[in-house]
């Protein structure tokens, strides 16, 4: 299980709880999310560097939560 977050240093603590509660691995893409679109492109572009079986993805996000993503 590798986690993925779009954000700045401030994001560090949930990437750290989600290694604690058993991810494997945690990409931070160290980036400020403007909307929804920069950050699907930004998980886009991981995604195609990576050869995940699967991706899963949130529904809700604090910060647009347009669905977008």
């Amino acid at each position: 299980v590798t986690v993925l977050n779009v954000g700045l240093a401030e994001t560090e603590p949930t990437i750290r709880k989600a290694l604690a509660v058993g991810a494997d691995d945690a990409i931070r893409v160290n980036a400020e999310p403007t909307d929804a679109f920069f950050v699907a492109t930004q998980i886009a572009a991981i995604a195609r560097q990576n050869n995940y079986d699967l991706i899963l993805m949130g529904r809700e996000s604090i910060d647009f939560n347009s669905g977008q993503v």
